[in-house]
């Protein structure tokens, strides 16, 4: 069946060019000290947060007026539930690695269209990592096509996240690497990329940290599903998502069948 979506190529070059934009924002401010604010507990912003949130919405809603709007910086409208397209935006995914200066944060964007992401794109200015992805068309790192791993056994894997995941299996913790990244996006892209074999979370995520990695891992040919084995639906009256599993097909099987 053919997808029908009159402006995607329009939103995919308007996305390109706003979340660079938003790179070099980010950038000018990266190694310097900013100000920052608590807004729960272990949960900081700062005005780099902010500035890059604003810049995404001129840039992104100016063009769209008639999308919705949902990012972790702007107060929620539940007018984006009746539009057919919303943007999802994490204007900085990993402000604590922003804030202690590890180049591990990222801008983190998808275009939602009936509950699913059709866009995606996610930015490390620091590294200068674009991953984008668009329904049907693969997932792309600066240009260039990438895939998940082929990697099937879990005493092999390498991933990104707690062992939390394999606490009933101590051999298989034991054996398998783990990584700790800040930014959950830019750790489903890492896995897009084929750098990990994937990436699991048992604690809350919102729709903006991982829409756009969910796009960007499925069509690189990967899984993103909950510890259930369902796959995310986005721009819902509920934006909390309480798990996440994200790697190539065998591995997310199997650890599917740990932890469901």
């Amino acid at each position: 069946m053919k997808l029908d979506y009159p402006n995607l190529k329009h939103d995919k070059s308007l996305l390109h060019e706003a979340i660079i934009e938003a790179g070099k924002i980010a950038k000018k401010y990266f190694n310097k000290e900013v100000k920052q604010w608590d807004k729960s507990p272990n949960n900081p912003v700062t005005e780099v947060d902010y500035a890059v949130n604003d810049n995404l919405l001129k840039n992104l809603l100016n063009e769209r007026d008639s999308y919705g709007w949902l990012s972790e910086e702007s107060e929620d409208s539940k007018d984006r539930l009746e539009k057919n397209y919303t943007w999802v935006v994490d204007p900085i995914d990993g402000t604590k690695a922003f804030i202690q200066k590890k180049p591990e944060f990222t801008i983190s964007i998808a275009l939602v269209h009936l509950y699913r992401p059709i866009l995606g794109a996610i930015y490390n200015p620091i590294t200068d990592e674009l991953f984008e992805a668009e329904i049907g068309k693969g997932s792309f790192l600066n240009g260039k096509k990438i895939k998940v791993t082929k990697n099937k056994s879990l005493s092999k894997g390498n991933f990104l996240g707690s062992k939390m995941f394999l606490s009933k299996n101590k051999h298989l913790a034991e054996k398998a690497k783990f990584s700790f990244i800040n930014s959950i996006a830019y750790r489903m892209a890492l896995v897009a990329k084929g750098e990990y074999d994937g990436t699991v979370t048992l604690s809350n995520k919102s729709d903006w940290d991982i829409a756009a990695g969910n796009i960007i891992v499925t069509e690189a040919g990967g899984k993103v599903t909950s510890k259930k084995g369902e796959g995310i639906l986005y721009n819902k009256k509920n934006i909390l998502h309480p798990n996440l599993i994200a790697a190539n097909p065998m591995i997310h099987k199997k650890i599917l069948d740990i932890i469901s």
